[in-house]
């Protein structure tokens, strides 16, 4: 898990389902740090390790889940 690779399958997974990249990072960064403008995401990601990150990215889609039923 390190941030080149994070950073191109985030951008692939973009283009992919057809959005700007950006469309994708801006909620991860608000997932995965809890603010909207932060360091670079893709260190972020790799300081805190691959577990971390799947971690908070699950709590914040529990707590969607929860406003949204």
């Amino acid at each position: 898990f390190d941030d080149v690779r994070a950073e191109e399958t985030l951008r692939k997974l973009a283009s992919e389902i057809g959005i700007s990249a950006a469309d994708l990072i801006h909620p991860a960064r608000l997932c995965i740090t809890g603010h909207s403008v932060s360091a670079n995401i893709f260190v972020i990601m790799k300081m805190l390790g691959q577990n971390k990150v799947i971690e908070r990215l699950n709590n914040f889609e529990m707590r969607l889940q929860h406003v949204y039923t």
